[in-house]
């Protein structure tokens, strides 16, 4: 697992040494996440989510912007606050920007 974090880090962060880079940074913020199903005993379980982003511009009008974002979400049990779900994300979005 850290082997395919760390690639990935190195491949959306390194293509930057390649290429005339804008913008780089760090993103964040709160989950609030449920699961739906034929369960009715679930809350919603507060959660994070962190990573990182690059912009490069490709021509005068097009923009490519990777992230690495790690996402932790879930649910809790009404019943027993003990039991927790936990699931646990490495995302990769490449978006466009015009």
């Amino acid at each position: 697992m850290k082997k395919i974090l760390l690639s990935a880090a190195i491949a959306v962060f390194g293509i930057g040494a390649v290429q005339a880079q804008d913008n780089f940074g760090l993103k964040g913020g709160v989950n609030f996440a449920d699961l739906g199903g034929d369960e009715n005993d679930v809350e919603t379980l507060t959660a994070f989510h962190i990573g990182g982003f690059a912009q490069f511009e490709i021509s005068d009008t097009f923009m490519i912007q990777p992230e690495l974002l790690y996402s932790s979400q879930g649910a809790q049990s009404e019943e027993d606050s003990e039991l927790k779900f936990r699931l646990n994300y490495i995302n990769v979005p490449i978006m466009a920007k015009l």
